[in-house]
């Protein structure tokens, strides 16, 4: 794994390689709240199936339309990923 310094500067190139065009696919395990700021779209799945796919930003409504409010001051990443392994 990466630590969060060299985590972060592979997020800003692939960001640079995606907004040239290219597709940019990660799998990402517990982001930091600044990493999950730099994602456009999001895929979550558990036990096999997608629980949620869409924009980035679209996600914590969606959540929240379920029942599921993400507490304030919370890392997004974290709270949708104790959401999902339930």
């Amino acid at each position: 794994g990466l630590d969060a310094f060299q985590a972060e500067r592979m997020m800003t190139v692939l960001g640079d390689l995606a907004r040239q065009g290219h597709t940019v696919v990660i799998s990402v395990h517990q982001p930091s709240s600044r990493m999950w700021r730099a994602i456009d779209d999001v895929v979550l799945i558990s036990e096999g199936s997608v629980v949620y796919s869409g924009a980035r930003l679209d996600c914590l409504p969606s959540f929240r339309a379920r029942g599921f409010r993400c507490p304030a001051q919370t890392n997004p990443a974290e709270f949708l990923l104790d959401v999902i392994s339930v």
